[in-house]
C-alpha cells in the first residue's frame, strides 16, 4: 500500500510486494526462485501472462541424470534441480514495461529489511530449527547466513550479504531513461557478476536428498541465454457470463479451466454458503479428470492440444465420465482421438504414495495440518472470527489487503464452526468504517477486509509486510472478512462439526471447546530437509491496472546459500521426468510443468477479479472452491474465500515421490459430518483437515468499487481501506 500511496501504480507495487516478501519470507520464496503473472493494463484489458519460470541448463539430459548418474528422479533439494533463476528477470520485466517507479525506489523497502533487520515471522525460525543441523552438517554457507552467532533466530535478522548484491545491482543500473536503467539491472543478474557468481559455486559438490553429493549444472551462458517473456494468457469462457484468465500449460493453470467446463450447468447448491455433499462430490470427480489431463498432456516438452483439453466439446465428452461414485483410477482422456500417455511411475500398477503424507521436501508449506500434503497447511485448529472494514467512498480512497498464509503465529479458536463475521458498513459512499466480531463466544483472531470507491487501489496477498525498512509492524495479522461487490455476507458458518481433527484418516479429539493451536513440527526429510511453499499477491489500482502473481523457490531451507550473493538457487526441475518422451520430460532450455497458478475472473468480457493462493498441487482446487463459491453460491469474496474448502489427493503430485491416494478426498469439518458420512458412502476416502485448515487465498476486485479479501486460515490476512 505505501507503493500505492505515494504513486505507484499496481505494477509498481506488486514488485515492491515480490521483493520484500523475498527477504522477510525466505522459506516461501527467494531471489532464485521464479514468478508467473497474470495481467491486464488500464489500457488493454486483454489479459496477458509474464513467464517467469526459468529453464533447464543445457547440460541437464535424461542421458546425464538418470544413465550416467543413475538417478530415477531429479532430487529435490540441492544444485542438480536448480533452473535459470526467472525472478529477477520476470519482477524487473514487468516493472520496466508497466510500472511508473525507478528501480531503486521499488526495490527499496526490501532492501531496507535485509541491510537493516526484519522481524521473524513464527515459521521462519521453526523451518531453520527443522534443517539446522543439516546446514552444519552439509551446507556451511546456509549456516553461515541463517545461524547468526551459531543459534537459531528468534526475534530479528539481517541478510546483509544480500543487501550488498542489490546495492551492485543498483550500482549497475545505469542509463539514460527508467527503462534503460532497469535493463542494465536485468545484464548485471544474467550476464554480469551474479551469473559469474552462481557458475562458480555450483562447480562443487553438495549434499541433497539422494543423500549423495552432487555438482549443479548451471553456467553463465544458461543465465546470458535466457529472458522472461510475455504470453498471450488462456482465456476460456466458463458459463454465467464468466471466463478465467489462466497461464498456459508449462504452469498446472488450464486445469482450473479444464474443471469449470466440466461443471458447466451442473446443478450445484449451496446452502448459507456450505457446498451440499452431492456438489462436493461432482467437484471433485471433475478435477480429479482434470488432473489426469495434466498428467498426461501438460508441459513444455512436447505439444500440447490446449484449445481441445479446455474446450466445451472436449468437456461434454469427459462429463459423462463423472458417476454417482467415487472413480478410482487415474483416467486421462483423448483430445482430439490422441493416445494419452503417463509417466510409468504414474501409470496403474506403478509406485503409489497415499497422497497426504508429508514427503519432507516440495513446494507448499512445511505441513502442520495433517491430510494437507505437500501445501500451506494451517497451524490452527478451529474458526476464526474477524473484523470487516468499509471505507467512505471517496473518489480517490484505496482499499488494501494484505495476507500471510502457513508461517505460524496469531490466534485461532475451536468451536461448533459456525463463528462467522457479516460485513458492517457501506461498501462505497458514505459512513464511517464498522467492524462487527462473531458473536459465537469463540476467540477472534485479528483481522480486517476492505473496500474502496471507484477511484481507489486495492492490494491483497497471501503472505506480505507492511513496515519500512528496518521498523514497523511486519504483517497485517489474523483473519480478514470483506466487503464484496454484492455488498452481501462476510463470511459463513456452516455445519461442520468443528470437535474433531484428523491425522491420516484418524480422528483425533480436538480436546475441549476453548481456543486452541495444533501445533506440531513441520516435515523434515531423512536428509534434513524440509517442504518450502510459494506466495500469492493480488494487486488493482484505481486505473484498471490488474496483476496477479505467484511468486515461488529459493527456499532457505532447499538449496545451500550461495556465499557471496546471499541467497539460494531454485529446485523446481524436480517436477520433470526423467523418462523420455513425455509432455514433461526434462529437456534443455525447456520449463518444468510448475503448479503456479495466478488468475483472473473476467465477467462479460471486463477484467473484474484477481485471485490466487499457495498450495502446490492444490492452487487449482481451492481457486476452484473459491470460484464457485463467488459464482455460483453468491458469496462475496471475503466470504468465497472463508467457505468451507476441500481438494482430491486421487492423482499423482508433482513434488517427489509422486504420491496419489486413489479416492483420497482432504475436506474441512465444516463440511459436516453427514455430509463427511455421504461422501464416504460413494466411495470417497476422505481425510477431516480440520474445521479450518485448506487454502491461502486472496484476491481483488473491481466494478462496482474496489475490493479486496484474504484467507483468515493462517491468522496473518488483513486487510485496510481508506
Amino acid at each position: 500500500m505505501a507503493v500505492l500511496a505515494r504513486g505507484g501504480n499496481a505494477f509498481d507495487a506488486v514488485v515492491a510486494g515480490g521483493f520484500v516478501l523475498q527477504v522477510v519470507e525466505p522459506h516461501m520464496c527467494g531471489p532464485g526462485g521464479e514468478v508467473p503473472a497474470v495481467f491486464v493494463t488500464a489500457g488493454d484489458p486483454t489479459p496477458r501472462v509474464l513467464c517467469g519460470q526459468g529453464v533447464a541448463p543445457r547440460r541437464a539430459t535424461t542421458a546425464l541424470l538418470r544413465d550416467e548418474l543413475g538417478l530415477a528422479a531429479i532430487p529435490a533439494t540441492g544444485l542438480l534441480p536448480a533452473m535459470v533463476p526467472g525472478a529477477w528477470d520476470g519482477w524487473l520485466t514487468l516493472l520496466r514495461d508497466h510500472g511508473t517507479l525507478p528501480l531503486a525506489d521499488v526495490l527499496g523497502p526490501a532492501l531496507g529489511y535485509a541491510e537493516h533487520g526484519f522481524p521473524l515471522v513464527p515459521r521462519v525460525p521453526t523451518t531453520i530449527g527443522a534443517v539446522e543441523q543439516h546446514f552444519r552438517d552439509h551446507w556451511p554457507s546456509s549456516a553461515a547466513t541463517w545461524l547468526p552467532d551459531g543459534r537459531v533466530p528468534t526475534a530479528t535478522h539481517r541478510l546483509p550479504v544480500l543487501a550488498a548484491t542489490w546495492r551492485g545491482l543498483l550500482a549497475a543500473a545505469v542509463g539514460p531513461t527508467r527503462e534503460a536503467q532497469i535493463d542494465a539491472a536485468r545484464a548485471a543478474w544474467y550476464r554480469g557478476f551474479v551469473a559469474e557468481e552462481i557458475e562458480k559455486f555450483v562447480a562443487t559438490p553438495v549434499r541433497d536428498a539422494t543423500s549423495r553429493d552432487h555438482a549443479g549444472l548451471l553456467t553463465a551462458d544458461d543465465l546470458a541465454g535466457w529472458s522472461s517473456s510475455y504470453e498471450e494468457a488462456l482465456v476460456v469462457d466458463v458459463g454465467g457470463g464468466w471466463a478465467v484468465a489462466k497461464p498456459g500449460p508449462w504452469s498446472q493453470g488450464p486445469v482450473l479451466a479444464q474443471a469449470l467446463q466440466l461443471l458447466r450447468d451442473a446443478d450445484l447448491e449451496y446452502a448459507d454458503g456450505v457446498p451440499s455433499e452431492a456438489t462436493v462430490h461432482r467437484v471433485t470427480e471433475a478435477a480429479k479428470l482434470a488432473f489426469a489431463d495434466r498428467e498426461a498432456w501438460y508441459g513444455d516438452s512436447a505439444p500440447v492440444p490446449l484449445d481441445a483439453l479446455v474446450s466445451r466439446a472436449y468437456a461434454d465428452e469427459r462429463r459423462a465420465l463423472i458417476a454417482e461414485t467415487a472413480s478410482m483410477e487415474l483416467r486421462p482422456g483423448a483430445p482430439g482421438g490422441a493416445a494419452p500417455r503417463l509417466a510409468a511411475a504414474t501409470a496403474p500398477g506403478g509406485s503409489r504414495g497415499d497422497g497426504v503424507t508429508p514427503a519432507g521436501v516440495g513446494e507448499p508449506t512445511a505441513a502442520q495440518t495433517p491430510g494437507v500434503g505437500e501445501p500451506t497447511a494451517a497451524d490452527r485448529g478451529g474458526s476464526s472470527a474477524g473484523r470487516a472494514a468499509a471505507a467512505p467512498g471517496a473518489g480517490s480512497g484505496a482499499a488494501a489487503a494484505t495476507g500471510r498464509a502457513g508461517s505460524g503465529g496469531g490466534q485461532a479458536s475451536t468451536g461448533d464452526g459456525s463463528g462467522g463475521v457479516e460485513s458492517a458498513g457501506p461498501a462505497a459512499g458514505g459512513g464511517q468504517p464498522a467492524g462487527v466480531e462473531s458473536g459465537s463466544g469463540q476467540t477472534p483472531a485479528v483481522g480486517r477486509s476492505a473496500g474502496a470507491g471507484s477511484g481507489g487501489q486495492a492490494v491483497a496477498g497471501d503472505r506480505s509486510t507492511g513496515a519500512g525498512s528496518g521498523g514497523g509492524q511486519a504483517s497485517a495479522g489474523g483473519r480478514s472478512a470483506g466487503v464484496g461487490s454484492d455488498g452481501g455476507r462476510g463470511s459463513t458458518g456452516g455445519a461442520g462439526s468443528g470437535d474433531a481433527r484428523s491425522m491420516r484418516g484418524r480422528d483425533l479429539p480436538a480436546g475441549g471447546g476453548g481456543g486452541a493451536s495444533t501445533g506440531g513440527e513441520p516435515a523434515v526429510g531423512p536428509d534434513g530437509v524440509m517442504r518450502g511453499d510459494t506466495v500469492h499477491i493480488d494487486v488493482v489500482d484505481a486505473a484498471g491496472n490488474m496483476v496477479s502473481a505467484t511468486p515461488s523457490g529459493g527456499w532457505l531451507q532447499s538449496s545451500p546459500t550461495i556465499p557471496a550473493l546471499g541467497f539460494c538457487l531454485g529446485t523446481r526441475g524436480q517436477m520433470f521426468w526423467l523418462e523420455d518422451g513425455l509432455a514433461s520430460s526434462l529437456l534443455p532450455g525447456r520449463r518444468p510443468r510448475t503448479t503456479l497458478s495466478p488468475s483472473l475472473g473476467l465477467r462479460d468480457g471486463e477484467p473484474v477479479l484477481a485471485f490466487g493462493t499457495p498450495g502446490g498441487d492444490q492452487q487449482d482446487q481451492w481457486q476452484l472452491c473459491f470460484w464457485l463459491a463467488h459464482t455460483v453460491g453468491g458469496l462475496d469474496l471475503q466470504a468465497a474465500i472463508d467457505a468451507p474448502t476441500w481438494h482430491s489427493t486421487a492423482f499423482p503430485s508433482s513434488f517427489a515421490p509422486r504420491g496419489w491416494e486413489p479416492g483420497g478426498l482432504v475436506a474441512e469439518s465444516r463440511l459436516g459430518r453427514a455430509t463427511f458420512e455421504a461422501l464416504r458412502r460413494r466411495g470417497h476416502l476422505v481425510t477431516d483437515a480440520g474445521p479450518w485448515a485448506l487454502g491461502r487465498r486472496c484476491a481483488v476486485s473491481r466494478g462496482d468499487g474496489l475490493r479486496a479479501a484474504a484467507d483468515p486460515r493462517s491468522g496473518y490476512g488483513g486487510a485496510a481501506a481508506y
